[in-house]
């Protein structure tokens, strides 16, 4: 008989809740199961894994294959480098110390998980915080026109001041040159 440790689905309509179990790779996904390896619980937002390493090494050395979706959260659990470790023949004293050299090595899972509602909500604020600097960003860029215009003015003002100012002086100089004659 050739055994399969997978999932079988549990809970609610969209609330799974699932075990893994050694099965006959026969039966259907939720039918009639040899043994329960433990639970996995994706709903929460730290997810809930509890398994009996023991049993999985032992059935993994009785030759029961993982399906894709097991192999995932034994390997992630470690059970699976555990299971290596011991088929190459690491003393048991330095199996400890190996696993603990192997889960330093893993990528770090991010320490926040939003879920879908908090991701929506942290979309709208960036979108609206987008659209609150673009509207700062136009009315700095209208002050300064309109600065620039001023200025503009101010010396459109002061060059026809200035033009006025030596227009007057020479009809000054020539009123003042036929006062004195």
């Amino acid at each position: 008989m050739s055994t399969k440790i997978r999932l079988t689905r549990l809970g609610a309509m969209k609330r799974p809740f699932y075990r893994l179990v050694v099965v006959d790779s026969r039966k259907r996904r939720d039918g009639r199961y040899i043994e329960n390896l433990g639970t996995y619980n994706p709903i929460p937002a730290e997810t809930e894994k509890t398994f009996k390493e023991d049993r999985i090494l032992y059935w993994l050395g009785q030759g029961a294959q993982l399906t894709e979706t097991a192999e995932n959260l034994v390997r992630g659990a470690g059970i699976l480098e555990k299971h290596r470790l011991m088929q190459t023949g690491v003393a048991p004293e330095q199996l400890e110390e190996k696993l603990a050299e192997w889960k330093a090595a893993q990528p770090k899972a991010k320490e926040e998980k939003l879920g879908r509602a908090e991701k929506k909500a942290k979309k709208k604020s960036d979108a609206k915080a987008e659209v609150e600097a673009k509207a700062a960003e136009e009315k700095a860029a209208a002050e300064a026109a309109k600065r620039a215009e001023e200025a503009k003015k101010a010396e459109d003002e002061a060059a026809s001041a200035k033009a006025a100012a030596a227009e007057e002086a020479p009809a000054e100089e020539e009123s003042a040159d036929k006062s004195a004659e």
